[in-house]
């Protein structure tokens, strides 16, 4: 969780947004968006593994996420700068948990209640077993005919590793991994769908609101 034991320092949380605000922000995300909004929530399941961390001081967890943003900005294209916006989220619950502790278990419910989002996506669908229309899916897709064909290749190359897997333990990280990539590319996939729409530039320039400076 966030530290919150931090000295308080000058901070104007008047400009800063609402745990409620962040949260609603999100859900018309996720409701419009569903593709862009699992990778927004990814990116804070990711980072669980610096903001949960109660041996880390806040500093080193800041420094820590300043770094991704930082490596981010050199592949923001791929995802329409989706997962840069996440990470700027989480460092601006951070810098808030920071500076006013006494709000720190709001934001971090907060964090945490769009972290969970990111835990699972969608299963495939009969629309999965056409190729999609928008500009590049070719180039994502390959040679893959149509998502449901990519999965499926994605699954044969994990069956092969299963069945040499040595223990369960090995078998279940496996297991987790398959699930991770396929969701991943589903989402990938809705999210390029979702950017021919008006709905993604309305819901990412609200999340754009709640995050800046």
């Amino acid at each position: 969780m966030f530290d919150w034991f931090i000295k308080k320092s000058k901070y104007n949380i008047e400009n800063a947004p609402s745990p409620a605000l962040i949260e609603d922000t999100f859900s018309t995300l996720r409701k419009n968006c569903p593709g862009a909004a699992f990778i927004f929530a990814r990116t804070l399941h990711n980072a669980r593994k610096v903001v949960d961390r109660e041996d880390m001081p806040m500093r080193q967890k800041i420094y820590s996420i300043d770094k991704e943003i930082g490596r981010n900005r050199m592949v923001a294209r791929a995802d329409g700068g989706v997962t840069l916006m996440a990470l700027r989220l989480v460092r601006k619950l951070l810098d808030i948990s920071q500076n006013v502790p006494d709000l720190a278990p709001e934001y971090y419910a907060a964090f945490e209640s769009i972290a969970k989002q990111g835990e699972r996506y969608r299963e495939l669908t009969p629309a999965d077993k056409r190729m999609p229309t928008f500009p590049g899916a070719h180039q994502i897709l390959g040679k893959h005919r149509c998502p449901a064909d990519f999965v499926r290749a994605i699954q044969k190359e994990y069956d092969g590793l299963l069945a040499s897997a040595e223990g369960e333990e090995e078998a279940a990280r496996l297991r987790n991994q398959f699930d991770t990539d396929r969701w991943t590319l589903l989402a990938m996939i809705d999210l390029r769908i979702e950017a021919q729409s008006k709905e993604i530039d309305e819901a990412m320039g609200q999340m754009r609101v709640v995050i800046r400076p």
